[in-house]
């Protein structure tokens, strides 16, 4: 293993020599910036949450109990660069299950955040996976990149 991963720095190194001779930014910027995503650790996580047995079918989902409180906790999560896109899957209304993509250093991080969220106590809504998320294709590979990990967590309650 200690042979494969020598071998790979020196064709690193190689590569970099060769885009600085030639004056090759672009190249220099894509090959740090593979290395560097070799040596983080995977900053994404998938969460699924399901709506659960006190949500209330019959209403919107900004008219449910505490969607003040909800909708102010999902911003903080936006605004700290933990919740990177999120939403129902299938129609607002309709759909049983929503889908956040977070930024997070580990599962047990990802759970903390979400368990400040005012509807986890009141049977809105319950987490039902969490999965680490290696990007290989689209827009958040380029984010994975420039990671960093996230501030301290704040609850709104």
């Amino acid at each position: 293993m200690a042979a494969v991963r020598d071998l790979q720095q020196r064709f690193h190194a190689s590569i970099l020599r060769r885009a600085r001779v030639l004056g090759v930014t672009a190249m220099l910027r894509e090959c740090d910036g593979e290395a560097r995503r070799r040596e983080e650790p995977t900053p994404y996580f998938v969460v699924i949450r399901e709506r659960s047995a006190r949500w209330d079918w019959s209403l919107p989902m900004h008219r449910q109990v505490e969607w003040d409180a909800h909708a102010a906790f999902m911003d903080t999560l936006e605004a700290d660069g933990f919740l990177l896109a999120g939403g129902p899957l299938g129609e607002e209304d309709r759909a049983a299950r929503v889908l956040h993509v977070v930024n997070a250093p580990d599962r047990d991080a990802v759970e903390r955040r979400l368990a400040d969220d005012p509807w986890e106590p009141l049977g809105l809504l319950r987490t039902e996976s969490i999965e680490p998320w290696t990007v290989l294709l689209g827009g958040f590979r380029a984010d994975a990149r420039l990671w960093r990990p996230i501030r301290a967590s704040r609850s709104v309650r």
